[in-house]
């Protein structure tokens, strides 16, 4: 029997690009009756090769036909810059992109003739039983790149957890890794971050096969200063067009933001969703607290470079150590100012984690106050509130830059103290916390009963489910 399936997947194979809907439909029918799947993908797959072969004959002359392998990228290499910073091509018309509707419709197809000989498959062991799942039964590829929190946070958890209830299947490949046959095999596509022309002719032939196609991303691109690397990177006029094409033809782009999605869906027309990734609360049950020194105060910072951000908070907290003097303890992670580095009352952490082992030492860290400061600009204004996320879920009160990023978040005095960005603000807003225990013991409360409501996995796994991997999809969704 087996001979026999490789046989006929053989005959009826057209091209390896242009028999992808036979392929499915083999894949589709084998679990329910071998000939089902290799009739209703045969006469799938004439049908869809005739169309992407008269498609690829009218493409206008000097434009790539998105059934190409040999798309020029041409990508510069950047040092540092992660592995999947890149995007951009010429741009692909929707018009050509097969309905997910007709995914169903041919499955559904597959299904029903399988149905009446399913005696013939009785007993026998299926060759991939982890596509049998309820639901929809859908497979999702990933393409970015696996180190990334914001994969780990924003998808990898919530999908984990929808594998496990049965609802889909996922894998994740690099823009190295990632095939053809990959974007054939899947019903749903997702590009994180990227902005290489190579990563978007995969999303032009997803869209070609009728696959839906999601684009992650977390930052506004656009907005990044052109005098520094990451801006240099982005503003290159391919990556630069590629990003634009992906905002533009992506059936959903799912941001973080709310601030984010409005800007996308007003500058792009983009079919937004955005609620914010996800904190996995056992990681943190699992940590305890380490004990504090009677009659201190710990104010604490974790995160990546960031001067432009710290501009007025560090004459703010030399103020605040002049006035309190060793009540006050400064502690850092990642990045601590030069201009704090050798003051005796400030320590400071450099080692770099994995994210599970940050937040439980962030959780361990017992903070009174935790600072999350952000330059007022466009860039920072499209950013996640990732601060936030973190100090709630940990129990730290935080203090926040007046900024789109937690002020559409955080409830000042409730959840958090929210601050003009100021030498003034800043140092009023530390002054109170340390001053008002009852409102620390407020806010630390408060917050985390507000991220344990909009940050689980499983809320967050939710979202993923109702609004992006659901054939219905809301504009604007939040949590």
């Amino acid at each position: 029997m087996k001979r026999k399936r490789l046989k006929a997947k053989r005959r009826y194979s057209v091209s390896d690009k242009a028999s992808v809907s036979y392929e499915r439909g083999y894949r589709d029918g084998r679990d329910h009756g071998f000939a089902a799947g290799r009739e209703a993908g045969f006469e799938q797959g004439l049908k869809d090769a005739r169309e992407i072969r008269q498609r690829s004959q009218a493409a206008e002359p000097g434009q790539p036909s998105e059934t190409d392998g040999n798309i020029r990228d041409g990508q510069a290499v950047l040092n540092g810059q992660e592995a999947q910073d890149n995007p951009f091509v010429e741009h692909a018309s929707r018009a050509s992109a097969q309905p997910a509707a007709n995914q169903q419709a041919h499955r559904q197809a597959v299904q029903r003739p399988a149905e009446r000989s399913q005696h013939q498959s009785a007993g026998k062991k299926t060759a991939d039983p982890e596509r049998k799942t309820p639901g929809n039964g859908l497979h999702v590829l990933i393409i970015s790149a696996e180190h990334l929190t914001s994969y780990q946070v924003g998808i990898r958890q919530p999908l984990r957890l929808l594998k496990h209830q049965g609802y889909c299947t996922f894998e994740i490949k690099s823009k190295y890794d990632v095939t053809d046959q990959h974007v054939a095999d899947a019903d749903i596509v997702i590009v994180q971050r990227s902005v290489e022309p190579r990563v978007y002719r995969y999303f032009v032939l997803a869209r070609k096969l009728g696959k839906r196609t999601v684009y992650v991303i977390d930052d506004y691109y656009e907005a990044l200063p052109p005098t520094d690397a990451k801006g240099k990177y982005f503003a290159h006029p391919e990556r630069r067009d590629t990003f634009r094409n992906f905002l533009k033809n992506a059936d959903i782009v799912k941001v973080d933001s709310p601030y984010f999605a409005k800007l996308l869906q007003e500058k792009y027309g983009s079919n937004v969703v955005y609620f914010p990734a996800s904190v996995d609360f056992a990681w943190i049950e699992q940590t305890r607290k380490k004990p504090k020194a009677a009659g201190k105060i710990v104010i604490g910072y974790e995160g990546s470079r960031k001067e432009n951000d710290f501009a007025p908070v560090i004459p703010a907290l030399k103020n605040i150590l002049h006035k309190y003097g060793q009540i006050v303890q400064l502690e850092f992670y990642g990045y601590v100012p030069d201009a704090l580095r050798d003051h005796p009352s400030v320590t400071f952490h450099k080692e770099k984690v994995d994210y599970k082992t940050f937040i439980r030492k962030l959780r361990q860290s017992n903070w009174d106050i935790g600072l999350a400061p952000l330059e007022d600009n466009l860039f920072n204004r499209c950013k996640t509130n990732n601060k936030f996320r973190e100090y709630a879920a940990c129990g730290i009160p935080g203090i926040y830059s007046d900024t789109p990023a937690y002020s559409d978040w955080v409830i000042h005095g409730e959840t958090g103290i929210v601050v003009p960005h100021t030498e003034e603000g800043w140092y009023k807003g530390i002054k109170r916390l340390i001053e008002d225990r009852e409102l620390r013991e407020k806010i630390k409360a408060q917050a985390e009963e507000a991220a344990r409501k909009h940050f689980t996995v499983e809320e967050c796994a939710k979202q993923w489910r109702e609004h992006i991997l659901q054939s219905s999809v809301k504009e604007g969704a939040a949590v």
